[in-house]
């Protein structure tokens, strides 16, 4: 894994599940994707008292239907690292 900053609060880089896993090198299947972003949303809860703000995040025009959630790069380490001592 890619290493990014480790703080669960940072502002500074927020990303979303897909771009974490591009960080990775490799790829995830569609329900540890999931699993992964409804961890991250527990929390992201638990921290901050409310769920993550969603938004509009695509590179291509076309592809500005969904909303997605953006989480600190922290939040996703240590949602990943669960995730990764479940399956395990």
């Amino acid at each position: 894994m890619a290493v990014v900053c480790g703080d669960l609060r940072c502002r500074a880089y927020r990303l979303t599940v897909h771009e974490f896993e591009r960080l990775g090198g490799k790829r995830w299947t569609q329900s540890f994707r999931v699993r992964l972003g409804l961890r991250a949303n527990k929390l992201y809860a638990r921290i901050h008292g409310r769920k993550p703000r969603k938004v509009r995040y695509s590179t291509m025009p076309a592809g500005w239907r969904n909303k997605v959630s953006l989480y600190p790069c922290g939040i996703l380490e240590q949602a990943y690292k669960e995730c990764r001592n479940v399956d395990a």
